[in-house]
């Protein structure tokens, strides 16, 4: 049995749609193979900071259930009431894992970003809860 269903297409409509299918994945193919790295760069930047995000919104709903914030991420896979916040605490998109304290009664979420250590230019700054805060 096929995924696809062309049958109540003419024969040449169907050639048509998949000559068009096969067109549109060598274009994808083609797009995210010819920037050497910087797209790729941008889009784990951008997934850090959607994580954090998502991160500090679930520190937020954890605070409101149980009146502290977590000590930890972790703290939030355990049940903490009704059931847990998260299924698991990821790794950072360069597979190093977030760091969390709470500074001034709020929650601090950090990647170290590419190079895995404080500070750094580029591609290698750090993404922080804070600076998700100011930007976006």
């Amino acid at each position: 049995m096929s995924c696809l269903r062309l049958s109540g297409l003419s024969p040449v409509k169907q050639g048509v749609a998949v000559i068009a299918a096969g067109l549109l994945f060598l274009l994808g193919f083609f797009i995210f193979s010819a920037a050497p790295g910087g797209d790729i760069r941008q889009a784990r930047r951008i997934k850090a900071k959607t994580e954090i995000r998502t991160l500090k919104e679930a520190c937020s709903l954890y605070k409101k259930n149980t009146g502290k914030w977590p000590a930890t991420l972790e703290e939030m896979t355990r049940p903490a009431g009704t059931s847990p916040l998260l299924e698991r605490v990821s790794l950072d998109p360069w597979n190093g894992p977030y760091d969390y304290r709470v500074l001034d009664n709020q929650p601090f979420i950090i990647s170290f970003g590419e190079d895995g250590a404080p500070g750094g230019t580029g591609t290698d700054a750090d993404i922080s809860s804070d600076d998700i805060r100011k930007s976006d």
